[in-house]
């Protein structure tokens, strides 16, 4: 995976060629294992239900990146963020 690479663009990959996995649904995944249709009601459950992907992750009801991705993604972003302020990386 490229250092420029996205959570996005890891669940994206993991999600081609899958079933969307979305209760009783048929379609194609595309995104973090969900159709189209099943993310929309997924990040609107998020929005008004204050869960989050990783809780739904949890539940099975979605991919999520690991936590070491999560980990590492927040990590390369501190030094980005940090670089761009003109501080020094820690």
């Amino acid at each position: 995976m490229s250092e420029t690479a996205t959570k996005k663009d890891y669940t994206d990959k993991l999600s081609k060629g899958r079933k969307c996995m979305g209760p009783n649904c048929e379609e194609s995944a595309k995104w973090k294992g969900l159709c189209g249709s099943c993310y929309h009601a997924a990040k609107t459950l998020i929005a008004e239900e204050g869960t989050s992907w990783e809780e739904l992750g949890d539940l099975g009801m979605c991919l999520v990146p690991s936590q070491a991705f999560r980990n590492e993604f927040r990590k390369r972003k501190q030094v980005k963020d940090s670089l761009e302020d003109g501080q020094k990386p820690t």
